[in-house]
């Protein structure tokens, strides 16, 4: 006879199990053990696995050097130090470009200096300017010769060359120039042009016995010639101001008279001067004769 049993769990009276239903319950509760032990042995299984990869890892960075471990990185660093490495080498370029920029002088020296087409022509280096002690004999000074005449002549050759109109639209000036026949371009010549003509002028004006030797000192030429060499002074001292060069004159004591020495400056220092043949060179293949009128465009009077 099955016993009746009170179960607390569900309050209420049931039938006790027979012995047939506790072997059975006993045989599923075996099959849970067993799976459970099963389930165990799996997860210790793992867990062993895990381990020995946890162990041979750390015996693997054991013989790896620190300078190689120190280089294995996680994916969000990774990502950061990509991020750098490429800022840096953006900023290492920039540095390097600006140095070749201004090494090579391919651009304006500063943001003031105006355009001009001959800027990726030209070339600066460095040397020194001062008193020559070897001024002589100098092609451009001493007393009026042929050779000397031949050498100012020479070196103002270039004085007015072509430029195209789209070149001479950069300068943004607010005025007009010569143009050239049968063609756009048009007639320029640079300040240092001006400068050099200037010195010959200079030049002249203190060999006027020899260069102006039949004008008498009241005539119009003569005045002109005077006035001419004034203004070059003037422009001279404008254009020595504006480039002011910054390099250092030092003194020393010189005696011009024995036994009274005085102070003499000593201007031997480091210039970054223009090479003036990139400048030349670059002018001469664009030369145009300002005496050849034919050539010249929109002469009054002519009609073409």
């Amino acid at each position: 006879m099955p016993r009746l049993q009170y179960y607390y769990t569900t309050r209420s009276w049931r039938t006790s199990p027979t012995l047939t239903q506790q072997s059975k319950y006993r045989r599923r509760g075996m099959v849970r053990i067993v799976g459970r032990k099963l389930e165990q042995e799996e997860e210790d299984e793992e867990e062993e696995a895990s381990l020995l990869e946890f162990d041979e890892r750390r015996e693997s960075e054991a013989h790896t050097p620190v300078c190689v471990r120190s280089w294995v990185f996680s994916a969000p660093q990774l990502v950061l130090w990509c991020i750098f490495t490429s800022l840096l080498s953006a900023a290492f370029g920039g540095l390097v470009t600006w140095i070749l920029i201004r090494a090579l002088n391919l651009y304006p020296r500063n943001s003031l200096e105006v355009y001009s087409p001959a800027h990726n022509a030209v070339r600066y280096s460095e040397r020194p300017m001062g008193f020559d002690d070897t001024l002589y004999p100098n092609p451009f000074i001493g007393d009026p010769r042929p050779e000397l005449d031949q050498a100012w002549s020479q070196l103002l050759s270039s004085t007015y060359f072509r430029v195209t109109s789209e070149e001479f639209s950069k300068f943004g000036l607010n005025r007009s120039t010569l143009g050239v026949v049968g063609s756009g371009e048009k007639v320029i010549s640079f300040s240092v042009y001006h400068e050099l003509h200037c010195l010959k002028t200079l030049y002249r004006w203190i060999h006027k016995d020899h260069y102006f030797a039949s004008l008498s000192e009241d005539s119009d030429e003569y005045n002109f010639q005077r006035w001419h060499t004034e203004h070059c002074i003037s422009y001279l001292r404008q254009a020595t101001m504006c480039k002011a060069s910054l390099s250092p004159v030092t003194l020393d004591w010189f005696e011009a008279v024995s036994g009274q020495p005085r102070p003499r400056p000593n201007t031997h220092s480091p210039q970054s001067c223009m090479d003036w043949t990139s400048l030349n060179s670059w002018t001469e293949k664009r030369k145009i004769d300002l005496y050849d009128l034919d050539s010249l465009a929109d002469m009054p009077g002519r009609g073409w």
